[in-house]
């Protein structure tokens, strides 16, 4: 009798133990891939939420009693075909609220669906923030909820970044203006459930409500492929389109679409490190990590963020990479124009995409090199200014194909490693002739008539240097790697297609002449210029 009921005893606690260890597991799960915190952002930069959909997005500062979500779209650019520029900040969304006692906060970015969160209790009661940037629907949607009816009320202000007037007609926001070539503009409307809604000069405020949705559309003239960068289609008739069908849509299918659009890249890569998950918010993580100890959950969230973040700035269906800052800027003066940068920054934007497994996010890069390198004229004349075929640029680039500051010759060898990437990851032949062999063939047009022969005989590369740093001089390493790289990529190109036999010789006979920039030093480095000196300090 005793044995049967320690053997009772026994199972029961083990029973407990497992039932206890599921619910521990579940909650892990629960937890999922989120960055989150106890507390609003207090700055933008280093503490804001972003979210997008490849070409429009926001930041969610989460405050408690006024929100701030500040947004941008990709292609809102000041500047010209002639004048650089500058990436611009659209404008922001204030929202006031009249939370008091708050209690249990919690800010979250939930990086396996791309929604972004804001929860707490306000005297008791439950609020809930979602925010979103859809692909499918082409719109910024946000929705708020109380826990219990009839509690939730605030007022919406909608701001410019160039002082521009708003229009406000019942639960519609509108505004728009002009720089030098583009024109732009935005609609944001307020859709509520249950007590009331109204206007209060520039604002929309609602009353008693239940939940209440904010659906954002926003877009410029900007046209990618056209010779004066301006579309002729019907661009704010799309504005208010968009703007409608996702009111009449509603918020939980436009959320429903979208995780399944966004999982369809992001859950194609599970990175297993010895995976553990965090109970404690972000920014304790990572300061514990930073402090010594060691915790492979922060490993994988910053992985798979870096993989959220090159969907968010970068999906196919529009022609322009991800700048210096992916696209989310709130600054009209924001550090280098937050431009296209050619000496290695829009290169590391899209090193990780084909290794993670997220091609499709390649092709806004892809696509914007072929359209200014063969379809318009801005990079053509630069090499035709050097008396050279093919194309080249300098360092900084406006979306206009405006190229200045230095020269950065080497960038459409460097260019070229992407296009050629993107076709040995995904080796098609239809993409190889129609758009991988004319940019490289073009770009080494480019160099067989811009090389000289140097004083060892070698092909060279004539007064480059090393990005951003040292003295200008013939035949220095960054220059000779990449131009090789470029001749040997083309030439396998032209030997796979077998369509262009004698200008593939013609490379082979170059490649055999030209100088690899490979070269030991006196402390045994690999030199980075072929006559200065390195300097071992440096």
């Amino acid at each position: 009798m005793k044995s049967s009921i320690k053997w009772l005893l026994f199972q029961f606690v083990f029973l407990l133990l497992v039932t206890t260890s599921l619910n521990a597991e579940s909650k892990q799960k629960d937890e999922g891939l989120s960055l989150w915190y106890t507390r609003p952002a207090t700055n933008w930069m280093t503490s804001a939420l972003p979210i997008g959909n490849g070409r429009i997005g926001a930041m969610v500062c989460g405050g408690i009693k006024q929100e701030r979500v500040q947004f941008n779209d990709k292609t809102l650019w000041t500047g010209s075909t002639s004048v650089r520029g500058a990436y611009q900040n659209f404008g922001d969304i204030y929202i006031d609220f009249d939370s008091l006692n708050i209690t249990d906060y919690r800010r979250e970015l939930d990086i396996e669906n791309a929604v972004a969160r804001v929860t707490y209790k306000s005297n008791g009661i439950q609020y809930t923030r979602e925010y979103l940037a859809s692909f499918p629907d082409n719109v910024i949607a946000m929705r708020f909820t109380a826990g219990k009816k009839g509690k939730l009320n605030f007022s919406l202000r909608f701001q410019g970044a160039h002082e521009e007037k708003t229009s406000v007609e019942g639960n519609i926001i509108m505004f728009g203006g002009k720089f030098e070539l583009l024109s732009y503009e935005t609609r944001l409307s307020v859709q509520n459930e249950g007590g009331s809604i109204q206007t209060d000069g520039n604002r929309i405020v609602v009353t008693g409500a239940n939940t209440a949705t904010v659906y954002l559309t926003a877009a410029t003239n900007y046209d990618p492929v056209r010779s004066d960068y301006l579309t002729t289609s019907n661009w704010q008739a799309n504005i208010v389109s968009a703007n409608e069908k996702a009111a009449a849509k509603g918020f939980e299918s436009i959320k429903k679409d979208h995780i399944k659009d966004y999982r369809l890249l992001f859950s194609r890569v599970y990175l297993n490190v010895g995976n553990t998950k965090p109970y404690i918010p972000t920014d304790e993580l990572l300061q514990k990590y930073t402090d010594g100890y060691h915790d492979s959950a922060l490993e994988v969230l910053y992985f798979q963020y870096g993989r959220y973040l090159k969907i968010a700035c970068s999906r196919d269906g529009l022609d322009l990479p991800s700048n210096l800052q992916g696209l989310w800027n709130d600054n009209n003066s924001p550090p280098w124009e937050s431009d296209i940068h050619s000496d290695i920054n829009i290169q590391m934007n899209y090193w990780p995409v084909e290794t993670t497994n997220l091609a499709e996010c390649h092709l806004p890069f892809i696509n914007y090199i072929y359209n200014e390198s063969q379809l318009l004229s801005s990079w053509k004349d630069m090499a035709s200014s050097l008396e050279c075929r093919g194309w080249a640029m300098k360092t900084q680039n406006n979306i206009f194909g405006y190229s200045d500051w230095e020269w950065n010759r080497p960038a459409n060898a460097w260019y070229c490693m992407h296009i050629w990437d993107k076709y040995l990851f995904d080796p098609h032949r239809d993409y190889l002739e129609k758009t991988a062999y004319p940019v490289m063939k073009s770009a080494c047009e480019f160099w067989l008539e811009r090389l000289i022969v140097d004083e060892d005989g070698k092909l060279a590369a004539p007064n480059e240097w090393s990005p951003e740093h040292g003295p200008w001089e013939t035949g220095i390493a960054y220059a000779q790697q990449l131009i090789w790289d470029l001749f040997v990529n083309t030439i396998e190109a032209g030997r796979i297609l077998g369509t262009d036999e004698k200008f593939t010789n013609r490379l082979i006979e170059r490649l055999n002449k030209l100088d690899n920039g490979l070269s030991i030093g006196n402390w045994g480095q690999l030199r980075e210029w072929k006559r200065q000196n390195d300097d071992p300090e440096n």
